[in-house]
């Protein structure tokens, strides 16, 4: 993930990220899982699974944002989303995301090609993170974006669970700011 540091205010700055490909969570095995279980909290062992992506977060980033892009309008996917410190620490749980696509198409395709944003990304079970994350522009056919603020903890886990009707493909992008 390339940063760009642009200054606010003299001597206050953000580092700005554009929005980096984090991996793609297999359908057939989020749809055949449940949520992770105590044995599986362990960072080695959960990112072993076929249905959860990593992100390690650059050391210059505080707020991560996530968009999710699925195959077809109306798809669903769920997620919990994770959080560690350290070499291969346990994972404390950031949120619940229940996505929906709608219909704006990611990026330039293939004609025929049907990846498409999600428009609705529903947060959850954020009791335990110190500022529930919160999801920008949820609405009818627009790109919806959850911002997290990561507390320094480094890397975040995805795990698809439950429902997901398609291959869910997971981009990140970050910045930094001292308005925390």
């Amino acid at each position: 993930m390339g940063s760009k540091r642009h200054t606010l205010l003299k001597g206050l700055e953000t580092a700005q990220c554009s929005w980096t490909a984090a991996g793609t969570i297999d359908k057939t095995a989020a749809a055949a899982d449940s949520v992770l279980g105590a044995g599986e909290r362990l960072y080695s062992t959960a990112s072993a699974l076929d249905n959860v992506v990593t992100y390690a977060v650059p050391p210059e980033i505080n707020i991560l944002e996530v968009r999710v892009i699925l195959p077809a309008n109306d798809d669903d996917a769920v997620m919990d989303i994770w959080a560690r410190r350290g070499v291969d620490d346990y994972l404390v749980k950031v949120c619940k995301l229940t996505c929906k696509a709608g219909t704006v198409e990611y990026g330039s395709q293939a004609p025929g090609s049907t990846n498409l944003f999600c428009d609705t990304q529903t947060v959850a079970e954020a009791t335990g993170w110190r500022t529930s994350p919160v999801t920008y522009v949820s609405t009818t056919n627009h790109q919806a974006r959850t911002e997290i603020y990561t507390f320094g903890f480094s890397d975040f886990v995805f795990h698809g669970h439950t429902t997901c009707d398609g291959d869910a493909d997971i981009e990140v992008s970050g910045r930094n700011s001292a308005l925390v």
